[in-house]
């Protein structure tokens, strides 16, 4: 599996580091005055698929539809967890099947799209309600996710997250 991801994903994110005719769009939590109209735009039908794909996975995360989250996954998808641990597609499935990723709600809060022909990442931040057990989780974070595009269609390839604490419990520690 890991030379999959090596062989698969790696040229992908080291591709978008290069290619100079990369466009750019904001949520409008983020819209920037003055920036070039056509450089958000000259993409925009692929942006506004990759920004509702983005939608699609927010909301099937948030209700544990495991069929739409397996169509938004690509086969050889990659998840790293706030926490650091690693799953596989068919791992992280399983555990949104058993509950394991139960969210009560699941918002992303900010988000910058970079897309490239057929890839694109997306960076933002994110809100959750998680049930753990008996208790109730509220937590921030910050993600980063890559996307192909195969056909009409974006498949998220990789997708990793980091909590965010607040700085009252940095400033503890």
């Amino acid at each position: 599996m890991k030379k999959l991801i090596v062989t698969c994903a790696a040229p992908g994110l080291v591709a978008l580091t290069s290619w100079p005719h990369t466009s750019y769009a904001t949520s409008a939590l983020q819209e920037q005055p003055g920036r070039a109209v056509t450089t958000a735009t000259r993409s925009t039908d692929a942006l506004e698929a990759l920004r509702n794909a983005e939608k699609l996975r927010e909301s099937a995360m948030a209700t544990g539809d495991i069929e739409l989250l397996k169509s938004l996954f690509s086969e050889y998808y990659y998840h790293v967890e706030s926490n650091g641990r690693v799953r596989s597609k068919t791992q992280l499935l399983l555990s949104v099947q058993r509950g394991e990723f139960k969210f009560l709600s699941y918002k992303i809060d900010e988000m910058e799209v970079r897309l490239s022909g057929i890839a694109a990442v997306t960076v933002g931040r994110f809100t959750v309600t998680r049930q753990v057990g008996l208790e109730q989780k509220q937590y921030s974070g910050r993600f980063m996710r890559v996307w192909e595009r195969e056909g009409d269609r974006w498949r998220n390839t990789m997708h990793q997250s980091t909590e965010v604490q607040p700085l009252a419990v940095v400033a503890a520690k």
